[in-house]
Order: C-alpha cells, then sequence, then structure tokens
C-alpha cells in the first residue's frame, strides 16, 4: 500500500498523487464512486461491468456497520475455518 498526502484546491479539486496513480493504472478518463462516511470520504474506482456489485458492496457495508451499532453481531474464535464462519453468519 502507498501512501501520500495531498490537499483540496480552492475549487474543491483533490490530486491523486502520480506515484498512487500509477501504482493503480489510473488515467485522466478514470471515474470514481464517492461516498463518505462521518468525515472521511472515500474514492473507489467504478469498473462500468462491476458497478452494480459496487454499489450492493457499499450498501452492504452500510447494513454491516447498522447492525453493529445495534449490537447485532457474532464474535468467533480466529481459528474457526471459514465454512464454520458462514454457517454462525447465516445463522444456520
Amino acid at each position: 500500500m502507498e501512501l501520500a498526502i495531498t490537499k483540496m484546491s480552492a475549487n474543491g479539486q483533490v490530486v491523486i498523487p502520480s506515484g498512487i496513480r500509477e501504482g493503480c493504472r489510473i488515467s485522466p478518463a478514470t471515474k470514481f464512486l464517492v461516498f463518505s462516511k462521518g468525515r472521511d470520504i472515500l474514492l473507489k474506482r467504478i469498473d462500468e461491468r462491476n458497478l452494480e456489485e459496487d454499489m450492493d458492496l457499499v450498501l452492504s457495508i452500510e447494513r454491516s456497520e447498522e447492525d453493529i451499532k445495534n449490537g447485532k453481531f457474532v464474535s468467533v474464535n480466529s481459528e474457526v475455518n471459514v465454512n464454520e464462519i458462514d454457517l454462525l453468519l447465516l445463522g444456520e
């Protein structure tokens, strides 16, 4: 993961530093989904073919955060295998 600092211009524009653009293969025509969470702003590169999946992911994360805030969550031992975690999460 690369880390860089940038700032917003008076026009509200934010420059993605060149090292990150190069590493992520971002070109001037690249589109992003922009959303906020509290005071944080998140960018997700849009792949037109996967836009619906991206939106489903965002909605799923929001639902999960709301569930956690309301005390609805499952604790598991980190040594539990993936199938056992699925069973716990699905309530089966």
